[in-house]
């Protein structure tokens, strides 16, 4: 991945839901439905390596 924050509708992609799935977890108003989406998810946020996602500014948000 670049070096850039990934998009909600990147994610989304990556973690195989739609985007505004993904924005209801996000909100709070949807439960993630499975433990390999959660999975997904973290490795997609965060890296295999553990670390945090990084723009040019900073952690990505």
């Amino acid at each position: 991945m670049g070096g850039g924050p990934l998009s909600q509708v990147v994610v989304a992609g990556l973690v195989g839901r739609s985007e505004s799935r993904l924005s209801r977890v996000e909100r709070g108003r949807r439960s993630i439905d499975s433990h390999s989406v959660l999975l997904r998810l973290a490795e997609v946020i965060v890296g295999r390596d553990g670390r945090l996602r990084r723009d040019r500014r900073g952690l990505s948000r």
